[in-house]
């Protein structure tokens, strides 16, 4: 089986950020762990501090 990996960039409505978390670590991740050949998620957040802050990010 070939191996893949997926990014997937969210834009979370502001104030409802833990809903998103809540929902992403407990009924989406159980979701994905029950796809066939499904090995992980992991999930990250943009730090508030960036490496070049002159460089505009489309996901920040």
């Amino acid at each position: 089986m070939a191996l893949y990996t997926t990014l997937h960039l969210h834009n979370i409505t502001a104030g409802r950020e833990a809903e998103y978390a809540d929902w992403f670590e407990g009924p989406h991740r159980a979701a994905l762990g029950s796809l066939r050949g499904f090995q992980g998620a992991e999930r990250y957040a943009v730090s508030a501090v960036q490496i070049m802050p002159d460089i505009p990010q489309p996901w920040a």
